[in-house]
């Protein structure tokens, strides 16, 4: 679900409804020990933390996910998928820290972790159900090519027009799931 900046703001304006939101993301209720996978645990007194009463580790709902081992809290972090999700046309390291109030580095590293995660580890599988392919060619105007590349076709005598200096791409979407693009080297059969 993708919350314009206001909504994530009012919805999550401290560490423990960001907390909560999170343990009912992951576990429906019923917390699971990362470590033995147990659902045998107890919640700690004043803490976000669970004791494991199989194996007596202490864990959160942090541990494997992409705010684990972080200090920065994790309103901003949903501040920071937010603003990443939002901007149309990609956000800067340096626009997304002086947005949070971070400096620059703690920024990219955010903007790191958070594209790691939305990343699509490998092919992911085949795709099932209804799936829609498409193929499109990427690539400005002619006229917009730098004058080098105008001189050339010139001096070539090529009346080229059309799909011949673009790339094309195609896309395959999963109907309510997945999407993959790839570069081709050409559009045919």
């Amino acid at each position: 679900m993708i919350m314009n900046i206001i909504e994530t703001i009012k919805r999550f304006p401290d560490q423990s409804s960001c907390i909560d939101y999170l343990e009912g993301l992951r576990w429906q209720g019923l917390p699971e020990c990362p470590y033995c996978n147990s659902k045998r645990s107890s919640k700690r007194q004043e803490s976000q933390r669970h004791i494991c009463n199989s194996c007596n580790r202490s864990y959160s709902v942090l541990v494997g996910t992409v705010f684990e081992g972080t200090k920065l809290p994790l309103p901003q972090w949903f501040l920071a998928i937010s603003l990443m999700l939002n901007a149309k046309k990609g956000l800067s390291a340096r626009q997304l820290s002086r947005d949070l109030g971070c400096n620059r580095k703690t920024g990219w590293y955010l903007q790191m972790r958070i594209r790691e995660a939305m990343r699509d580890g490998g092919d992911g599988g085949l795709f099932k159900g209804i799936v829609e392919v498409d193929e499109t060619y990427l690539g400005g105007k002619k006229a917009n090519h730098s004058k080098k590349k105008r001189q050339e076709r010139r001096d070539n005598n090529l009346q080229v027009t059309g799909m011949q200096d673009k790339q094309p791409v195609i896309g395959l979407l999963e109907r309510d799931g997945r999407l993959k693009l790839q570069v081709i080297d050409k559009a045919h059969g």
